[in-house]
């Protein structure tokens, strides 16, 4: 499911993925936001099929959903590393008490 949240003033429609950990958006959206500064960059994560993610780097923002603003760490990766401009991870959902509807 899809879900459209604000980051930086900027809405960005993104997937929702209880199986992702993490919150995930790619370098070119990282890009229109300004290029906020990266900490911690040449992480590595593991998803399914043990298949590897470069990250370029984090940073720290405040995601906007269904109204509520939730403080959350963002990994940027790089373009070819996912279809969705942003991915939405479990600790976001689970810090957002938001209905989620398919």
């Amino acid at each position: 499911m899809c879900k459209e949240v604000k980051i930086l003033s900027k809405k960005i429609l993104s997937l929702v993925d209880t199986g992702s950990q993490v919150t995930l958006m790619k370098e070119s959206v990282w890009s229109q936001l300004g290029s906020p500064s990266l900490i911690n960059s040449g992480n590595i994560l593991t998803g399914f099929g043990l298949s590897k993610t470069h990250v370029i780097g984090s940073f720290n923002s405040t995601v906007t959903i269904d109204n509520q603003d939730v403080p959350v760490k963002i990994n940027v990766v790089l373009n070819h590393s996912m279809n969705f401009d942003n991915i939405i991870g479990l600790y976001l959902i689970k810090q957002a008490s938001t209905a989620y509807h398919t």
